[in-house]
């Protein structure tokens, strides 16, 4: 019988000049959704929902989703980490190291190596992805509609950063707010990506994941430009020599995180089997 497990992480707390404000209420404070594959199977999918917030990958909606996932012996850890009570209310400076030591926690109750979780992100959840495992490692990264650069938060009075390491924030792309008020985040950030130095620490660094990669975009993306920012990821990639398996899903609609599943599970299907 399948159960599901719920953990609450305490907040944690940083100093240090590296964070020049202060940071969000209940910062460092995740809740998670455990759910059990029936299959003595030591492997982990750990999922991440976007600027929708909550836990997207623990609701009713996605449930086809972890069956998927499940069926082929996955344990599946949905990630809310903000946008509920006890939560921030926001995605600023959203702590990476919680994150990774709530996995690994995870992973130690379940006997998995960290070498065998998989990280699943969408939209802004697939920016995440793409950063954590970019500083720690593990088996492979699967990034839905997700963006190459790090996006700031504009909660405050300066902009910060999305995401926080080791008590220093993640650098993130310069944003015109003039822009994004007036034509949205599509051009807003188009216009940045224009402008911005390719050898800027804005950019994910992809190249320094120790495991598979598998991005997806829509080619009609109108919230951000997924297509492009992939592609850029691939060539990336492409340019460093990557040495994992790696793969660019690119289909005709917009921003729908939730569309070609089958052909996730069939990258899964090709380079998983017998390992």
């Amino acid at each position: 019988m399948r159960t599901m497990i719920i953990v609450l992480l305490a907040s944690l707390s940083f100093s240090g000049d590296c964070i020049s404000q202060q940071l969000p209420k209940n910062h460092g404070s995740l809740a998670t959704k455990l759910f059990l594959s029936q299959d003595d199977n030591h492997s982990l999918i750990v999922a991440f929902g976007g600027s929708e917030g909550g836990n997207t990958f623990a609701s009713e909606q996605t449930s086809d989703v972890r069956e998927g996932f499940l069926k082929r012996g996955f344990h599946f850890l949905a990630v809310s980490y903000f946008g509920t009570r006890g939560l921030p209310k926001t995605i600023d400076r959203i702590s990476l190291d919680a994150i990774y030591d709530t996995i690994v926690k995870t992973s130690e109750q379940l006997d998995i190596s960290t070498n065998n979780v998989i990280l699943l992100g969408s939209s802004r959840g697939g920016e995440l992805v793409l950063n954590l495992a970019s500083n720690f490692e593990f088996k492979g990264v699967i990034a839905l509609v997700p963006a190459n650069i790090t996006v700031p938060s504009l909660q405050n009075k300066k902009p910060t950063s999305s995401w926080i390491l080791n008590q220093k924030q993640i650098e993130f792309i310069n944003i015109d707010e003039k822009i994004l008020k007036r034509e949205g985040w599509l051009n807003a950030i188009e216009k940045s990506l224009a402008i911005q130095e390719k050898a800027s620490a804005a950019f994910i660094k992809v190249e320094n994941i120790q495991g598979f990669v598998l991005l997806t975009s829509g080619k009609a993306d109108k919230l951000w430009p997924s297509y492009q920012m992939c592609n850029a990821m691939i060539e990336r990639m492409e340019k460093n020599n990557f040495n994992f398996p790696y793969a660019h899903i690119a289909f005709e609609g917009g921003h729908t995180p939730a569309t070609h599943w089958s052909e996730v599970f069939a990258f899964l299907d090709k380079h998983l089997k017998n390992k």
